[in-house]
């Protein structure tokens, strides 16, 4: 066996080393095999693009490989373009100048590229440039493996044509043009060593320099599909024997030893990538084989014209292991060359192009190098490489700026530049992109100490600025998902929003306002406002005044303007109560609440979906629209400055779950929301099931009169705040309601809870947990304050000055306040919360019950009444007036613990199997789906708790900070019993 591979492996050196000449047909007439040869060799370098698109796609995450497949794709019809247009002629015209820098122009448009033969060639000429042709499209698209999944579309068009036409042209004409001034040199490059490999690998570096780092978002930068890869590898390694032996130009000796040499190579740099790997690593991967054979083919593609297949075998054991070094020292420089564009194909290239000058034998083509006696060859191509590198750098920083100068990179990078550029020149010093996450972005200002009232709007509009790179944005770079603030309805706003009215007398001193979007057309907007009027005058209130909001509509992206509505502003004023006194802000919010329920269900019947009510209540009013957060003072007038506020809240949003609409941006009524509700089906159901409720008296049947308690075209925050219109309502206090439906575990807190023990476990249950990863911005327009989940998902860092003017955003530093003037700086935690009361000039800290944020409930309602414990032995019997017996599996003797009793009170004994073996046994919280939100009929009248959810559902691994690990965050009690009527609504 030794005998017959020793004989077989001499043979195909022998048939390598033949005399070109012997083989080659005359010159200047077409040969037939040799024009069929070159076809196949065209084809084979046309399908490494492919074959790179799927190395490439699978090398990056899923959501980006459409766009890495794009960029080699749609690069192919690029330059097939620019290679006719011009790039053709750049490179192998004849030089006019004498320079050998680049050539002439005679070749433009493919004049003059026939069908004939070139002097000293065998195939048509426009062969021959059909063939370069590959060459030159496939080298800007090994680029684009540097800037994967960082660079715009736009970006990308821009760079390959002047990368092409700038840069690859002119090296092409410099070694393989016989004019060049590297060819005359003496350079050695068959197929691309520095033309294609060194130019593109630095090239690479340089881009990945420029642009920057990628701004993970929480997200592992994993290959998500190695056998994609691994198929695109081996489509590389096939095609490349049509980019190595296709370079002879003819089909002869010198064809067949680049094939072999070409295969030899691959193999040994696979052998010794792994092999580095397991050393490494202790590991053997098929991601590092892939990467190897790739190395070995740009290691050998300059030298397989001119050495052997033991010169090959060298070269590829030597490269494996020296890309792979270069890969690690990558990493540890922290340069993000995305898929080691510059370590595989600058590093291999540069090194091949060096090692032809040492392995290049007579016994192949007729260029010696260092082992043959030449070591000047050696020096030659060092020569060749250093002056690629030198104008590759330099040259690719035109094209690779080009775009980004206008439009950057990194979409969230144009909007964090504008917001820096209002409080600073500079970007802070500890400023890194990587920290960046995809969620929305919510804060708010408060002035608790009196004397900032002057500083609250324009910090709070910097702030909104500040998280621009929170939000998304469409397709036309302009039109927001969503920003707005919310305002106190204070004397200074006022002022400025009934100036210049008709009748303003008539409007009163504390009117409520109803914020409006109206539909455009006049027939629909006319109608929109009967129904707006007639809502209006249902409840017994008047509409004495409507203002059309200014806006300045050039802040708007193409999207957004096309769908912008009418603004518009109705002022009703304060009524009077039977005493004759004008009524209180509890008793005008029900009214107010009334109409806008009428407003929305009219609407949605009427099929006005156009129409919505961004805010209405005496005590706030909400700006906000599909506008960039730095624009919107822009696109709102009214918040001209100065304009004296006691606060504001913010919110920039990102849409995860709805398409972005002008309705659904935030802040809502009461809140604005950074996260996701993972409960949000079960909870719709639990409330509206309260429809079916058999007494529907006081402000429940005034709601169900009106429609659906809560609406089934918003979002999961939408929702949210319509709950909590229920509880405010009602009497209920913003922060208590808020605790309440946003609860945390108390059993867990080492500190005490933020809300008082007994009255949370009175309310538990009654009212559905709202969970998941939150961190909400509250107002109910005299308070405004901010609240962490349970599992603080969420970041919401606060600022206190040694004025008492208090900052809080989902990012510390986000409003710009003089770090001189900052008195306290912390952050909230796992479900606390943070309450400001600038009339009382109260800051609530968040830890603790003592001194946390406590408000009224509606007292003597049904479910503050202690209930039986199911451990009591305590006999039941029939109420007055009810036959015994009556209730099934019962007796009058009945323990209240027995079968039938338990069943009554919801502890079937799918509860026992289900919660209470999981909690008693086994120590867990009972969750039986993601975040435990399986919904429920809401007409049954055993209440199930659904307890606090865990997170795990779809938004736990949402963007915004990891699950903490320091302590547990389940809680092991479970409330049971009947729930009480109108979900706590009085």
């Amino acid at each position: 066996m030794r005998r017959f591979a020793a004989a077989l492996t001499t043979a195909l050196l022998g048939a390598a080393a033949l005399p070109t000449a012997a083989l080659a047909a005359e010159a200047g007439e077409i040969s037939a095999g040799d024009t069929a040869w070159m076809l196949m060799a065209t084809a084979l370098v046309m399908v490494m693009l492919p074959g790179l698109a799927l190395f490439y796609g699978g090398l990056v995450r899923r959501k980006n490989v459409l766009s890495t497949i794009m960029h080699s794709f749609f690069g192919l019809a690029l330059v097939s373009v620019v290679w006719v247009v011009v790039g053709f002629s750049i490179a192998f015209a004849p030089d006019a100048t004498g320079t050998g820098l680049f050539g002439g122009l005679d070749f433009v448009m493919f004049n003059g590229v026939g069908l004939e033969p070139a002097a000293g060639s065998t195939i048509p000429f426009v062969l021959f440039a059909a063939f370069q042709l590959m060459f030159a499209a496939i080298t800007p698209a090994l680029i684009t493996g540097a800037f994967a999944e960082r660079k715009r579309f736009a970006s990308f068009v821009i760079f390959t044509v002047l990368w092409s036409v700038v840069v690859y042209s002119p090296i092409a004409h410099w070694v393989w043009a016989t004019d060049g001034w590297l060819y005359q040199l003496g350079a050695l490059d068959f197929a691309g060593g520095t033309v294609v490999h060194a130019s593109s690998g630095v090239a690479a570096l340089v881009v990945a320099l420029l642009i920057g780092r990628r701004a993970v978002n929480g997200d592992v930068m994993e290959p998500h599909d190695i056998p994609m890869t691994v198929l695109g590898a081996g489509l590389l390694w096939f095609g490349w024997f049509g980019f190595n032996a296709g370079s002879a130009l003819a089909a002869n000796g010198l064809a067949a030893n680049a094939l072999l040499v070409t295969n030899t190579a691959a193999g040994a740099a696979t052998i010794t990538w792994v092999l580095a790997s397991y050393l490494h690593k202790r590991k053997v991967s098929v991601l590092g084989a892939a990467c190897g054979a790739v190395a070995g083919l740009v290691a050998i593609t300059p030298a397989s014209g001119y050495v052997t297949a033991g010169g090959a075998l060298v070269i590829g054991l030597t490269v494996g292991g020296l890309c792979y070094s270069a890969t690690l020292l990558r990493s540890r420089l922290k340069i993000d060359d995305a898929l080691d564009v510059f370590a595989v194909h600058g590093v291999g290239g540069t090194f091949g192009a060096v090692a032809t000058g040492v392995f290049a034998t007579v016994a192949i083509n007729a260029y010696p190098g260092l082992i043959d006696g030449n070591p000047g060859q050696v020096l030659t191509q060092l020569a060749a490489v250093g002056a690629t590198i030198a104008y590759a750098v330099v040259a690719t920083f035109s094209p690779s700026t080009a775009k980004s100068r206008t439009r950057p990179d990194r979409p969230y990078r144009s909007h964090w530049k504008r917001a820096m550029s209002r409080t600073r020149s500079t970007p802070p010093p500890l400023y890194d992109p990587s920290f960046e996450h995809d969620a929305c972005g919510v804060g708010f200002v408060a002035d608790a100490g009196g004397g900032s009232a002057d500083r609250v709007l324009p910090l709070a509009l910097a702030g909104l600025a500040s998280l621009g790179h929170r939000g998304a944005f469409g397709a036309d770079g302009a039109s927001s998902d969503g920003a707005g603030v919310a305002l106190p309805l204070e004397a200074s706003l006022l002022e400025r929003l009934t100036a210049g009215i008709p009748g303003r007398v008539a409007i009163g001193r504390r009117p409520a306002v109803l914020q409006l979007f109206l539909p455009r057309g006049r027939v629909r907007r006319t109608r929109a406002k009967a129904v707006v009027m007639a809502a209006v005058d249902e409840v017994a209130l008047a509409a004495v005044a409507w203002r059309t909001v200014p806006v300045d509509p050039t802040a708007l992206g193409p999207s957004a303007m096309a769908s912008r509505p009418t603004f518009a502003q109705v002022f009703v004023p304060r009524p009077a109560g039977p005493s004759g006194r004008a009524v209180s802000d509890v008793a005008f919010e029900r009214l107010l609440l009334l109409a806008r329920r009428r407003i929305a269900g009219e609407a949605g019947r009427l099929g006005l979906g156009d129409l919505a009510v961004v805010s209405g209540s005496c005590r706030l009013i909400v700006y906000k629209g599909l506008v960039a957060g730095d624009l919107l003072a822009r696109l709102y007038p009214d918040l001209a400055l100065p304009l004296p506020l006691s606060f504001a809240s913010f919110h920039q949003r990102y849409a995860t779950n709805t398409h972005p609409t002008w309705r659904l941006a935030q802040p809502f009524g009461h809140i604005a929301h950074n996260g996701e509700i993972n409960t949000v089906r079960g909870n719709r159901v639990e409330i509206e099931g309260r429809r079916g409720d058999p007494d529907r008296t006081g402000l429940l049947g005034d709601l169900t009169a009106r429609g659906p308690l809560l609406g089934d075209g918003g979002s999961d925050s939408a929702s949210l705040d319509e709950a909590l219109d229920l509880l405010v309502a009602s009497g209920w206090g913003l922060p208590q309601a808020l605790a309440v439906l946003v609860p945390e575990a108390p059993a867990l807190r080492s500190d005490g809870p933020s809300i008082p023990v007994p009255s949370s476990n009175r309310a538990a249950g009654f009212l559905a947990p709202w969970d998941g990863p939150a961190a909400l911005v509250f107002t109910d327009g005299r308070s405004v304050g901010a609240l962490l989940d349970r599992n603080g998902l969420r970041p919401l860092a606060y600022a206190v000055t040694t004025a008492r003017l208090v900052a809080a955003a989902s990012e510390a530093g986000a409003v710009p306040i003089d770090p001189a003037e900052i008195a306290v700086l912390g952050r909230l935690g796992p479900g606390q919360m943070l309450l400001v009361q600038p009339g009382r000039r109260r800051i609530l800290a968040a830890p603790t019950g003592a001194s946390g944020p406590r408000r009224d409930r509606p007292a003597a309602a049904g479910h503050d009444r202690p209930g039986p414990s199911f451990a009591d032995d305590v006999r039941w019997s029939a109420p007055a007036g009810e036959a015994s017996g009556d209730s099934p599996g019962e007796s009058p003797g009945e323990s209240v613990s027995s079968p039938g009793r338990r069943y009554l009170a919801g502890l079937d004994a799918e509860r026992l199997r289900l919660d209470v073996r999981t909690m008693a046994v086994e120590g867990h919280e009972p969750l039986w789906s993601m975040g435990d939100d399986t919904p429920r009929t809401g007409a049954t009248r055993r209440r199930h708790a659904p307890g606090q959810a865990d997170g795990g559902g779809p938004g736990w691994a949402a963007p915004g900070g990891a699950r903490p690990a320091d302590r547990p965050r389940c809680a092991t009690r479970r409330d049971v019993g009947r729930r009480h009527r109108d979900c706590g609504v009085a």
